[in-house]
């Protein structure tokens, strides 16, 4: 608490001057309000190491595609997916409502203007092959984060379950009726939404138990 000599009182306050005669204060400055940390300053470790991977991870695929152009040219579906997966972080961080929805309804209106876009350039089915699977793992990884650093209620938990659900069964069905032609992006979205589905019931799943009989009174 700040004190001023002249009106010889106290004052809670982060000002430098007395409110009352303008004079220097002294003493240490007070904050009447708690600080309130944002989720990037309680988690600024993570963050930090999560950029630097998809950073790392992004420019790898570049240098690997230019040393093996016979490969194809497929770098940029990972640059894009580096990005892709940013915006659905910063976007549901920021809204913080029905996280699981949102992302979600994303995924679908990413998905559907890519096979739109493909339909529309003589269909090549890189949608189908490329831009559906990577965006399905996206998400999934995207919720996995978000679970951890917004400590989601059980009730979102059961919203994460159906969407990593929705995100697996998609490219399965591409795969298990032929239509993708690049199979193992959609079977490493399979087992990405498997080992998703698998870790939420292992570390939540007495939540999850917990919020299913208070919804059905069980």
């Amino acid at each position: 608490m700040k004190y001023c000599e002249n009106c010889r009182v106290s004052v809670r306050t982060g000002r430098e001057t007395c409110p009352l005669c303008q004079a220097p204060l002294k003493g240490e400055s007070e904050h009447l309000f708690p600080e309130i940390k944002s989720v990037y300053n309680q988690f600024i470790l993570f963050f930090k190491i999560l950029l630097t991977a998809t950073i790392s991870g992004a420019i790898a695929s570049v240098a690997i595609n230019l040393m093996l152009p016979e490969s194809g040219l497929w770098c940029h579906y990972v640059v894009l997916g580096v990005i892709c997966f940013w915006i659905l972080l910063i976007t549901a961080i920021r809204r913080r409502t029905s996280i699981p929805r949102g992302i979600v309804n994303q995924v679908f209106w990413i998905c559907v203007f890519s096979g739109i876009w493909d339909a529309l350039t003589a269909w090549h089915s890189w949608s189908i092959d490329f831009v559906i699977p990577c965006t399905c793992m996206i998400a999934i990884l995207a919720l996995g984060v978000l679970g951890k650093v917004l400590h989601l209620p059980p009730s979102d938990y059961l919203g994460c379950i159906l969407a990593d659900a929705v995100f697996g069964i998609v490219p399965l069905i591409f795969y298990l009726t032929g239509v993708s032609q690049f199979v193992y992006l959609s079977l490493s979205c399979v087992a990405v939404s498997i080992i998703a589905l698998v870790t939420i019931f292992t570390f939540h799943g007495k939540q999850i138990r917990s919020d299913l009989a208070r919804r059905f009174h069980v």
